[in-house]
């Protein structure tokens, strides 16, 4: 009996960690559910102009009889003029999507203007006259010739044009990612500090101090940037996007008079309405305000920009937030239809009923919620919930945190689904890994019971 309570306990605490780890683990909240991983290249070509000798696909500085450092240039060196190209190698998501995808790399190297000379001394063509001379006139004793110290010969590179190996400029640079991200490094060298950032027509990259590689031209910058910024419509863009939506979800743009279905990454402009149908649910970055989530028939608008005074107003039916960080001295303020919320950094659940009934749920902090009918304000802490309707403010009561968080996470897995193509009208679902895994375990409890009679 023991062992098939200890086995059935084992599948449970199984099951609900997998889906834990579904539905909490790593995502890209601030990235649009349209954009596309892909390492990205930046190119620019600095007109140089310098003469150097390629020498096994390096440059050197130098002239045709010595390098820079003094040693001379021998038989295979080419003497050539050559600009200089500067490469960028990035991910377009940077840092948004963890640290594998962060680190930039920019890279120099010479490419040759033209097919460049061979350079060859004097000595040895006079050594090659001499040994053919030779080979012709075997019997005739002449004495070897010697040329002029330092004299050279140059002849056209029979070869194609020679190509130079780049050399590493900085492989820590980090990208903060996205089209108005910036890339920042330490020069190993100087101590300085590297910069760069994504120009404003996000066709390029620009450097700023502490380098000097022109700009830098993003290769095909439209499939690069594609579903960053779907923006429709007039009015305030305050970084909110959809980071995931199952079902049918609608949007009304400030201005419009028509729903329009949502699209992923479309940005969400201050004074957009967002509203869940039935069996649909969405979820939504906002700065640093977000993520949110709304359950199947709800509503709400976006009232202000995200920022120091940032506003959410619940319209009808659930919401979940995660209040990540706040910027300091600032505040998140969510408006529901009988009450005010006012939070500082928190987690928590708003409804409001088909009567207006407005009620929070603290489920981590503190929240101050503020009846609008009275006027009276409570301080709800974790673990407590309270509600406001057209006569004023409730009393407080305390509720089971754990099980509001596992209906959420349920809500939050259905949105990340990729069985339900965004923007469509719902489909009948299968059911559940964790609807199975429960089955699983009840038929498991029988049989314990069965075997107990």
């Amino acid at each position: 009996m023991v062992q098939y309570r200890r086995f059935v306990m084992a599948v449970l605490s199984v099951v609900i960690i997998s889906q834990l780890v579904l539905v909490c683990g790593v995502s890209a909240g601030d990235i649009p559910s349209g954009v596309t991983t892909q390492e990205v290249k930046a190119i620019s070509h600095v007109p140089i102009g310098t003469h150097v000798v390629w020498r096994d696909g390096i440059g050197y500085y130098g002239s045709t009889t010595r390098l820079q450092d003094g040693r001379p240039v021998k038989l295979g060196d080419i003497a050539i003029d050559a600009d200089y190209e500067y490469t960028l190698t990035f991910y377009n998501v940077g840092a948004l999507l963890g640290t594998k995808y962060q680190t930039a790399v920019l890279t120099r190297r010479w490419v040759a203007q033209g097919p460049g000379e061979l350079i060859i001394t004097r000595q040895q063509e006079l050594d090659e006259a001499y040994q053919k001379y030779l080979a012709t006139n075997p019997k005739v004793i002449v004495p070897k010739p010697v040329g002029p110290e330092g004299e050279l010969a140059y002849k056209p590179n029979p070869g194609s044009r020679p190509v130079f190996q780049p050399e590493t400029i900085s492989d820590n640079l980090v990208f903060s990612g996205g089209p108005d991200g910036s890339f920042e490094a330490t020069n190993a060298k100087t101590g300085g500090r590297i910069t760069l950032v994504v120009s404003a027509d996000k066709k390029s990259v620009i450097h700023g101090p502490g380098l000097d590689c022109g700009e830098l031209i993003i290769q095909d910058p439209e499939a690069v940037w594609r579903g960053w910024d779907l923006v429709e419509g007039d009015g305030i863009d305050v970084g909110a996007r959809f980071s995931a939506f199952t079902g049918q979800v609608e949007v009304l743009l400030p201005g419009d008079k028509e729903w329009k279905l949502a699209k992923p990454g479309m940005a969400l402009l201050a004074g957009t309405h967002i509203k869940t149908m039935e069996d649909s649910s969405a979820i939504i970055s906002f700065g640093d305000v977000g993520p949110f989530v709304l359950k199947p028939e709800s509503e709400v608008v976006i009232d202000s920009p995200s920022g120091p005074e940032s506003k959410l107003k619940l319209v009808a039916g659930n919401i979940w937030v995660n209040v990540k960080k706040m910027v300091k001295d600032g505040s998140f303020e969510m408006e529901m239809n009988q009450a005010v919320c006012g939070i500082k950094g928190t987690t928590f659940t708003g409804e409001v009923r088909k009567d207006g009934t407005s009620t929070l749920k603290v489920i981590e902090g503190t929240v101050a919620f503020t009846a609008k009918a009275d006027g009276k304000s409570v301080m709800v802490d974790g673990g407590s919930m309270v509600s406001a309707d057209q006569k004023g403010l409730g009393t407080p009561e305390k509720f089971d945190t754990v099980k509001e968080t596992a209906v959420w996470d349920t809500v939050k897995a259905g949105a990340s689904s990729p069985t339900q193509a965004a923007g469509t009208a719902p489909t009948r679902k299968s059911p559940s890994p964790l609807f199975i895994a429960f089955v699983a375990v009840a038929i498991l409890s029988g049989l314990v019971k069965k075997n107990r009679q």
